[in-house]
Formats: C-alpha cells, sequence, structure tokens
C-alpha cells in the first residue's frame, strides 16, 4: 500500500515542506505541498490521499483545528494524520491525540523515523 501512496505534506516552513515532499519521494510516496491551513480540508476531501503530515502552527487555521475537521469531514475521517510540530508542550499532545492524530512527531524529526512511521499508518 505504501508504494506510490499519496501524502498530504500541510507545512508552511518554506524549507520543511519541501525537504519532506523530497524525503517522501526518495522513499516512494507521492508528495502534495500544502502550505495554508485554510485550504487544507478542501485539498484533503478532493485530493484522493492516503495518509497526511500535518503541522499544528500554520497561517490561517492551525493544524489542530484541521484535525478536528478531518475527523469530522466523511471523506477524510478514516485518513491518518501525522501531526508534525515544533511546539511540544503536554496541552498541545494532548489536544492532538484527543482530536485523533494517528502520531505525534516532534521537530527536528528524524526522517527515517518519519518514514517508519508512515508505513505503520499506512499498514
Amino acid at each position: 500500500m505504501a508504494d506510490n501512496a499519496r501524502i498530504a505534506v500541510i507545512e508552511d516552513d518554506p524549507e520543511i515542506g519541501p525537504m519532506l515532499g523530497r524525503i517522501l519521494k526518495l522513499e516512494g510516496f507521492e508528495a502534495t505541498l500544502i502550505n495554508q491551513g485554510i485550504t487544507a480540508l478542501a485539498s484533503l476531501r478532493h485530493g484522493n490521499f492516503q495518509a497526511a503530515i500535518l503541522d499544528v502552527m500554520l497561517p490561517g487555521k492551525d493544524g489542530l483545528s484541521i484535525l478536528r475537521e478531518i475527523r469530522d469531514t466523511a471523506e477524510t475521517a478514516s485518513l491518518p494524520v501525522i501531526m508534525l510540530t515544533a511546539k511540544i508542550d503536554d496541552t498541545t499532545t494532548w489536544e492532538g491525540w484527543k482530536a485523533g492524530a494517528n502520531y505525534f512527531m516532534t521537530k527536528p524529526f528524524d526522517p527515517d523515523e518519519l518514514v517508519r512511521v508512515l508505513h505503520e499508518v499506512l499498514a
């Protein structure tokens, strides 16, 4: 399932987003970068993605709000979501788990761990 899986990368950092895209491409995934929180749900609903990597701090709409919308929308409710964030505090992490994150990873992240987790959530 993981080979050629379409992954949405919802990340506004101009260095991290493209880097994630390159890592995923090297691992055989098809990555689509989405850099605005406000357009994320619409992109996910129509993009036929198998998983999403979602930053917590985004312009327009934060990642936790987007995650809640993903879980409340029929087309995306079962989409595996890996939260990726530099905001490492217990409240944010707990809110992410409550909102339905499949995994919570902090920046800076280990690319090998990210790929391993992505394979796990896709299995």
